[in-house]
């Protein structure tokens, strides 16, 4: 209820109606244990493995898109960023406005 009510107080100011901010809450909270359980799953062998599988996506051909999605460059400003807080701030931008 902390961590809530913390949030609540740093978006007081937002113009979001509180439906809109406890909506970010909800994300935001899933999204960061989404991140915790993968990073904590991650092993050498499963990234390696799931590299393999793109890499063999792209190459195959049967999908442009995915392979057009791997091959692309990295926007400008998330070259060494935080994919975690690249992704969150875009989330709450999204929701909130």
């Amino acid at each position: 209820m902390d961590l809530l009510e913390r949030f609540l107080e740093i978006l007081a100011d937002h113009p979001a109606p509180v439906s809109r901010k406890l909506e970010a809450f909800g994300l935001l909270n899933a999204m960061t244990a989404m991140f915790v359980q993968n990073e904590l799953a991650a092993t050498a062998s499963s990234a390696a493995r799931r590299t393999a599988c793109l890499r063999h996506v792209a190459a195959v051909g049967t999908r442009p898109r995915v392979a057009a999605a791997l091959t692309a460059a990295p926007p400008p400003d998330a070259v060494g960023a935080d994919p975690f807080d690249a992704a969150i701030g875009r989330v709450l931008n999204g929701l909130l406005g």
